[in-house]
């Protein structure tokens, strides 16, 4: 398992844009994603799940990979959220 603590910053707008953006990533690979957040946890393969982040206050958040691709599934999760914080 792959984990790394994330911080969205307060420029980035979770639009439907962004979210379907990012769960179509996460589908392109067979490890499982998972954002926590808070008390929450969110498969990010899930679009109504990654729907629910826009309730979420914290702006600090966990991703987690695991499975055969999970560093390549990271590291493509966490350059698109990089690139939308930017």
């Amino acid at each position: 398992m792959v984990k790394k603590n994330v911080n969205l910053s307060d420029n980035i707008d979770l639009t439907p844009d962004f979210i379907a953006e990012l769960v179509q990533t996460a589908c392109k690979y067979d490890s499982n994603s998972y954002v926590i957040a808070g008390n929450k946890k969110i498969n990010l393969k899930s679009i109504m799940g990654v729907m629910s982040l826009v309730t979420v206050k914290d702006r600090s958040l966990t991703l987690t990979t695991e499975g055969g691709d999970e560093g390549t599934a990271m590291d493509a999760i966490e350059g698109f959220i990089g690139r939308a914080c930017a």
